[in-house]
């Protein structure tokens, strides 16, 4: 008997062993039984068997997407989301199953599947910014956005209950996870808009609550209030604010009168301007701190103000001192002239002249600290139509085209000029991209300084031990600027050579380009030829025989073609 069990045991060993071997032997170069990737049964299969099977189904499965709307279907073509099928990675994810572990890790994966069979999804990669656009589309087309509840008062001052209406919108989180599922499975056609319910409208109940509470606040007054400033919040304006779905308040409209007061209050600290006159520093403006309203709070205290029955709260708000009083005028060690620049800017429009003004006022007065670097882009700051700026003509994208603050490179270029006479170290400056005119009235090419924010800047360093006063002269009328630089000079020389044209290239050919909103057989000249130049001069600043610092600045012209419109109008 015993014999016998031995014999059944080794029996069943040896046809397990064998029935294991001959499995292995099988599918030794193969994918293993019941592995699937959407729904392609690819058992047995060796890579590129899989390989070309799988992108035969995409071919046939993976070209549209079609999402079911309640009212309208929408038809998309996959290669539009710049959808990339990973196929060869996932049929590599296919072949390893039950190779990637250990023997014993091999051997339970393999019983797991033939129990239940392994479908895996294909791999892929999208265009993110793609699906977003085509999810905002759907939406936009689908939504059917709620009408929000709001309450008025009438012209006799009583409260009304607008009823408002419930909307249906899409789910955009699910939309984007059935599209990705469907773009794993190829199951493309049949995808549903998911939409969910927005519902903004009240019952009896609600409605007669919130009248009631409002009309205990109708004759509600709240002033918002600090030094020199009162806005009130009353009536009308206290009943917008009631909040209508799980909120007391209407939080959003109450951070937009934050905002407002904002918009109102908040300045940048403004540093005391001066100017050197007569021999001596004398005051041009004052300081004035700069302010900036804490919103969140103020918020905050609007809502306990409502709530609380206050009758007024201060705004609460930061300040930031001036770092340069007017007081200090005896302080800032500013005695002498130390460097001036100057150009001309003959023939320019009058946007360019206005734009040379207004540029050279707002840097006029300006006073750099010892040790700090003085940053063009950022003592002007916003350069459009909005700050006073008008159309001329700039350099953009290649090309010279009308713009707002047009001009403003001669300031910063006589700035420079300025800034080299005064023998100051320049961290930042750039050439133009071709020679501009303006620049070579009165100079050498090579002595010019573009400024574009926030790619291009002017910057130089306060290397002195005392203040340095920035004051400039525009006269529209001569076309010429002049800006100073004063301080307290250190016996510095500075030796600036002149600048080198090291070679020169002609301009294209002229082009003409065809403009049917012109008349025809008019033309009009909208960019102007200049030849290329390779330019340089050295810069060399010295105290007491010691050499400061020396620099070699460069300037590399393109040469500009001249462009005109061709009218081709009727």
């Amino acid at each position: 008997m015993r014999k016998a069990l031995v014999f059944v045991l080794f029996t069943i060993v040896l046809f397990c062993g064998v029935t294991i071997g001959a499995y292995e032997f099988n599918f030794q170069q193969t994918i293993i039984p019941r592995v699937s990737v959407v729904g392609v049964e690819l058992s047995g299969m060796t890579k590129e068997e899989a390989k070309i099977i799988l992108e035969k189904e995409v071919e046939e499965r993976g070209q549209k997407l079609i999402l079911l709307g309640k009212e309208k279907d929408r038809q998309f073509f996959v290669k539009d989301l710049g959808v990339y099928y990973q196929i060869p990675e996932t049929v590599e994810t296919a072949w390893q199953l039950g190779r990637n572990e250990d023997f014993i890790g091999n051997y339970q994966n393999k019983i797991e599947i033939l129990r239940h069979k392994k479908e895996l999804p294909l791999k892929f990669d999208l265009d993110q910014i793609a699906l977003e656009v085509l999810i905002a589309s759907v939406a936009a087309e689908t939504n059917n956005a709620p009408i929000e509840p709001k309450l008025e008062l009438n012209k006799q001052g009583e409260v009304v209950f607008v009823q408002g209406k419930n909307g249906e919108v899409v789910d955009q989180e699910e939309l984007v996870k059935r599209i990705e599922s469907a773009l794993g499975t190829l199951e493309l056609l049949n995808v549903k808009i998911p939409t969910e319910t927005k519902v903004v409208e009240k019952n009896e109940e609600e409605v007669a609550l919130i009248k009631n509470r409002a009309n205990e606040l109708v004759k509600k007054e709240l002033k918002l209030k600090t030094e020199n400033f009162n806005k009130i919040i009353k009536g009308k304006e206290v009943v917008r604010l009631i909040g209508l779905n799980k909120e007391s308040w209407d939080q959003e409209k109450i951070r937009e009168i934050s905002r407002q007061v904002g918009v109102e209050l908040d300045r940048e600290a403004q540093e005391a301007r001066f100017e050197f006159k007569n021999e001596r520093l004398a005051d041009f403006s004052p300081d004035l701190d700069g302010i900036k309203v804490e919103q969140e709070a103020l918020t905050k205290m609007i809502i306990q103000g409502l709530e609380n029955n206050q009758e007024e709260i201060q705004i609460p708000i930061q300040k930031t001192l001036a770092k340069i009083k007017s007081g200090e005028i005896n302080n800032l060690g500013i005695k002498e002239k130390l460097g001036t620049g100057t150009s001309t800017y003959l023939h320019s429009i009058a946007g360019r002249v206005h734009n040379v003004s207004l540029a050279a006022s707002r840097i006029n007065g300006v006073l750099v600290p010892p040790g700090e670097i003085f940053s063009f882009n950022k003592t002007l700051g916003d350069i459009s139509a909005a700050t006073g700026y008008e159309s001329a003509y700039i350099i953009k994208d290649g090309r010279t085209v009308l713009g707002d603050g047009g001009g403003v490179c001669q300031v910063s270029t006589t700035l420079f000029r300025a800034v080299l006479s005064a023998g100051l170290p320049i961290v930042e400056r750039h050439a133009h991209a071709y020679r501009v005119s303006y620049y070579e009235q009165d100079s050498k090419p090579g002595l010019d300084a573009t400024v574009y924010d926030p790619t291009a800047d002017l910057k130089f360093k306060n290397d002195t031990d005392n203040y340095l006063l920035i004051q400039t002269q525009a006269d529209s009328t001569k076309y010429k600027l002049n800006i100073e630089i004063y301080g307290t000079g250190d016996s510095r020389t500075v030796t600036i050579t002149t600048p080198k044209v090291f070679s020169s290239s002609p301009p294209p050919e002229d082009l003409y380009v065809d403009d049917p909103t012109l008349p025809k057989g008019s033309v009009k000249q909208i960019d102007w030829k200049a030849f290329g130049a390779k330019v340089a001069f050295d810069y060399l600043v010295e105290k007491n025989g010691e050499i400061i610092f020396k620099k070699t600045f460069y300037s590399n012209y393109q040469p500009w073609q001249a462009v005109y419109l061709r009218g081709t109008g009727g």
